[in-house]
């Protein structure tokens, strides 16, 4: 079982453990560029690094862009605004 928590607000898992994470690591970090629209919610996302095998860290966009929900960011006069938070997301493989 592969453990993925983010932020506090994000936390889940998932059964899908590939086999090449498990036999180079015990733990994998993937970071990622999410845009965040004016209403908490992740419009964008972008792999900027990452040392997790590749099918792996193409589960992670997907689930932060149908799971995650974010305060918005506030322009000068408190109104709601779109904008961009960079994360990592730690895989620790558990036997």
């Amino acid at each position: 079982m592969i453990a993925l928590a983010a932020l506090p607000l994000l936390a889940f898992a998932t059964t899908a453990e590939p086999t090449s994470a498990a036999a180079t690591s015990q733990e994998v970090r993937v970071k990622v560029r999410l845009g965040i629209d004016a209403t908490g919610k992740a419009d964008s996302c972008e792999i900027v690094e990452t040392d997790a095998p590749a099918e792996l860290a193409a589960k992670v966009c997907p689930i932060f862009m149908s799971k995650a929900n974010f305060k918005p960011a506030l322009d000068e006069s408190g109104k709601p605004k779109h904008s961009t938070m960079t994360t990592s997301v730690k895989f620790v493989l558990q036997n």
